[in-house]
C-alpha cells in the first residue's frame, strides 16, 4: 500500500465565511447527531 505524497484539497476553500458555515452546520446537526449515534449504540453515555 502506497501514500499519496500530495495533500487534499478542501474544495469549499479556508475563508472566514467557510469556517462560520462550518460552525454553524454543526451546531444545527449536533443534538441530532448525537441522538442517532446513542440508538445505534456506537455513542454511550
Amino acid at each position: 500500500m502506497s501514500q499519496s505524497t500530495t495533500d487534499a484539497c478542501y474544495t469549499m476553500g479556508y475563508s472566514k465565511d467557510e469556517t462560520e458555515r462550518l460552525i454553524h452546520q454543526s451546531e444545527l446537526y449536533e443534538s441530532i447527531t448525537e441522538r442517532f449515534l446513542h440508538t445505534a449504540g456506537v455513542l454511550m453515555e
